[in-house]
């Protein structure tokens, strides 16, 4: 390779880094948004965990409403192998939330979140064993990076917190249930790309309305509002749809960029961005203090992008 080719190479490289760098600070942007909008909306309205599965059902309608009016514009193909991923992904999702809501109730939210958040292990051990993928230094690095980051951002809570001892065995199978749980529906999902590459829209499509089929009972149950009135119902909507705008687009991101990256390094750095972004608008938005613990956590955070980036 003579020196224009490797000029030519590294333009390459630096190129699709900064693309990648651009679509993630987006990514994180959404990602940092929607937890912001879901706290806005369990502060007012979800009391319950019959009301969280409610806040499901009416965003992934709204979901599939803005699916079909959002680019690309084509014929779908509903073909029906397409059905068991959608409905795979619906199950595993709506048992980790289920999961998660109980673990928080019993448990610290701050280390519940910790292990909640190395779901990502899932895909990785996928991506060694099923995928051919390996897993190199610098990403078993980066992954130690994002431990020690979440138990930053979550340090001031869990030196406050005290643990239920009673309950601690079932909150940490909670844990561990729900972690394992949306790992293996962030598998489905990337399993789902690479055999079914450029139908990302209709699997997302399909697994919202999952979503709906299953959550439909509880609609039908829900007899009376927990809504403190009746006027702020219509917020809640407008919430919700906001909530579902952003999720649309970073799932779509999510779908086209799975299949390009190595679960080792494409998991955890979305965690960390999802996390770190959400930080970060906590302080701008809702005026939140960031402990010193949760900046270094920030810099931390950076670092493991960093890290894999160079990889």
């Amino acid at each position: 390779m003579n020196a224009q080719e490797d000029i030519s190479a590294w333009e390459a490289v630096v190129e699709r880094t900064l693309d990648m760098i651009f679509v993630m600070f987006f990514f994180s942007i959404c990602r940092g948004m929607i937890s912001i909008l879901i706290k806005i909306n369990q502060s007012r309205y979800l009391f319950r965990l019959k009301d969280s599965f409610i806040f499901l059902f009416v965003s992934s309608l709204f979901q599939i409403v803005f699916l079909f009016l959002m680019p690309p514009y084509k014929k779908l193909d509903f073909r029906p192998e397409l059905l068991v991923y959608g409905f795979a992904f619906a199950v595993f999702y709506l048992g980790a939330f289920a999961l998660l809501i109980k673990a928080i109730s019993i448990g610290k939210t701050g280390l519940t979140n910790i292990i909640y958040s190395f779901n990502f292990f899932v895909p990785v051990i996928a991506g060694v064993f099923f995928w051919d993928e390996g897993i190199s230094l610098f990403q078993v690095f980066s992954m130690l990076l994002f431990g020690v980051s979440m138990f930053l951002f979550n340090f001031t809570e869990i030196r406050q917190g005290r643990e239920n001892r009673e309950g601690i065995l079932k909150w940490m199978v909670l844990c561990i249930a729900a972690s394992v749980t949306i790992g293996v529906a962030g598998t489905v999902s990337k399993q789902y790309a690479m055999d079914f590459e450029g139908l990302y829209k209709e699997y997302l499509i399909l697994y919202n309305f999952f979503v709906l089929v299953i959550t439909l009972p509880v609609m039908f149950s829900y007899k009376r509002s927990s809504f403190a009135e009746p006027k702020g119902n219509g917020k809640f909507f407008l919430i919700t749809a906001a909530i579902a705008l952003l999720q649309n687009t970073t799932n779509i991101i999510f779908m086209f960029y799975v299949n390009r990256y190595a679960a080792a390094s494409f998991f955890p750095i979305l965690n960390l961005l999802s996390i770190m972004s959400t930080v970060i608008l906590s302080a701008v938005i809702l005026k939140e203090k960031n402990t010193l613990p949760a900046k270094i956590g920030i810099l931390t955070s950076l670092l493991a992008i960093v890290v894999v980036a160079l990889e």
